[in-house]
């Protein structure tokens, strides 16, 4: 019997808070990788109205499900710098946009 393909899951990573225009890029960068057959995981679609803390929570809790992690525009964020430092720990892969 053939072992049934698992598409890898992927999370993107990147500026929220100090990027109004957030929402556009996360959406973009989704779209690619889903094209290129990656379960994307998107922190930006994440409820309004949780706490900075909530929203950490959640964006870990999601990378954790993940087999690699996609950088963009985090060179300002304190969350993607902690996000990149967890994939580095356990050996994520990771993609730099």
């Amino acid at each position: 019997m053939a072992k049934k393909y698992r598409r890898p899951k992927i999370y993107i990573a990147g500026s929220i808070t100090n990027d109004e225009n957030f929402k556009h890029k996360f959406d973009t960068v989704a779209r690619r990788m889903s094209d290129l057959g990656y379960i994307v995981f998107n922190p930006a679609l994440s409820p309004d109205g949780l706490t900075y803390r909530e929203y950490i929570n959640l964006g870990m809790n999601m990378l954790m499900q993940c087999d690699c992690i996609c950088i963009i525009d985090g060179e300002n964020s304190y969350g993607t710098a902690f996000e990149k430092h967890y994939a580095e720990l356990v050996g994520m892969p990771i993609i730099e946009l």
